[in-house]
């Protein structure tokens, strides 16, 4: 049965206010930067000793310990990979990063940059559509993986980007030697190319001619009231 607050002040011949003054200053040693600094290195030993355990953080300390272990982790990532790999319905609703995406006139998009493109394409009537080529490589740590470019017109594969990552080269080097191979060219146009043709402005009057359909998240959502655009005016995905 709890006690309460008065019955302890009864018998530890103390007071609340002595009681509420030293649950202050209990608080005030707990929460010492050198305190907390202790406790983020324990934390950190016992995870090198014990990598199944996986402390889940939130606002301020950390929470309750979870059943989870890094290998159920590295499990999950795996079979969400390989199911974008062979599902393109799964593929083309999830948005595990919150980019603008979605489908224009039928063919995907997952970035604004991409819809910027496809947009430029349907004002110049270029013919465009979504590469389906599976180039096998190897990333920087050795890893068999697949790259799937962007988009292709006519004999030129097109890879849109926003800027360069290291992890990417590996990627870049193997689909220019496919593509060379199979006399195909390979092309990557970064923001400041799309900008330079012209690609990178939003003919919003084009844009609602289209067949468009949205992923509906936080990034589309904002990326929408940007324009103007009304958001019951807008198709998205369920």
């Amino acid at each position: 049965m709890p006690i309460c607050n008065k019955c302890i002040c009864k018998v530890s011949g103390g007071t609340l206010e002595r009681v509420k003054i030293n649950s202050e200053a209990q608080q005030i040693a707990q929460n010492r930067p050198e305190v907390i600094q202790k406790q983020k290195i324990a934390q950190k030993i016992a995870m090198e000793r014990d990598p199944s355990l996986i402390i889940r953080r939130g606002k301020g300390r950390p929470k309750r310990k979870t059943q989870k272990t890094i290998a159920y982790h590295k499990k999950q990532t795996l079979l969400h990979r390989q199911r974008i790999l062979t599902d393109p319905e799964y593929a083309r609703k999830f948005d595990p990063k919150g980019f603008v995406s979605g489908t224009i006139n039928g063919i995907q998009f997952q970035s604004s940059l991409e819809l910027s493109f496809l947009l430029y394409c349907i004002s110049e009537n270029i013919l465009v559509k979504r590469c389906k080529l599976a180039i096998h490589y190897k990333n920087i740590k050795g890893e068999n993986l697949i790259y799937r470019p962007d988009f292709q017109i006519g004999d030129l594969i097109v890879e849109i980007k926003g800027w360069i990552k290291e992890d990417v080269t590996n990627k870049i080097i193997y689909a220019k030697r496919y593509c060379k191979k199979n006399f195909l060219k390979y092309s990557i146009l970064y923001s400041q190319d799309l900008k330079k043709i012209g690609a990178i402005e939003i003919n919003k009057n084009l844009l609602m001619k289209q067949n468009l359909i949205f992923v509906k998240n936080q990034a589309t959502l904002r990326w929408l009231k940007k324009f103007n655009i009304d958001f019951m005016k807008v198709k998205f995905m369920t």
